[in-house]
């Protein structure tokens, strides 16, 4: 008889699952470290009370956010957001509600491919646009994945053809060995 297994469960805080300054490449200051509450995950919702109801429905726990940046060309801005439920039902919820916002978007982001699976029920998306002084074209790549009870976002934005897939894929792969026991 073959023992059973353990179904994975993310324990570690969502702060310790999202990235830190030691994750990403030199050069990037951090700009954010923010626990995100039920309420202010709720205000994402068209409706923030349905929104919360919803959000305990599925188990919702805790979520934590960073942000990085940094000045020049090439890779410019990079967000981590770790958002841990009671159960894999809540967290696979979690990458549905992120997609189906992205979707939604202006800008009309394309799904792209990751050529791998990162975690469960990985996808990918990239958006085009201009950064914030409206000198350069920029590239976003959003990559939401989960891994047990834990959904997880992950964003990049850099310089056009200075910034590929491949670097949100590997602070991607950072992020799930931080949820990893």
């Amino acid at each position: 008889m073959v023992p059973p297994t353990a179904t994975p469960y993310v324990s570690k805080t969502a702060g310790e699952v999202a990235l830190t300054l030691s994750d990403v490449p030199a050069g990037f200051v951090q700009s954010t470290d923010q626990v995100r509450t039920i309420d202010d995950l709720a205000k994402a919702f068209a409706d923030p009370v349905a929104g919360k109801a919803r959000l305990i429905e599925v188990g919702f726990a805790s979520s934590h956010n960073r942000t990085f940046s940094k000045s020049g060309f090439g890779l410019l801005f990079i967000s981590s957001i770790a958002t841990l439920y009671s159960g894999e039902d809540g967290a696979r919820n979690g990458v549905t509600l992120n997609t189906e916002a992205t979707k939604a978007m202006p800008g009309s982001p394309q799904q792209v491919s990751l050529g791998q699976a990162i975690g469960e029920d990985s996808i990918a998306f990239q958006m085009t646009g201009k950064d914030g002084t409206g000198n350069y074209n920029v590239i976003t790549y959003l990559v939401y994945f989960r891994y047990a009870n834990a959904s997880n976002s992950l964003m990049v934005t850099g310089v056009v053809g200075l910034t590929d897939v491949s670097v949100a894929i590997d602070l991607a792969k950072k992020q799930l060995a931080r949820q990893m026991p």
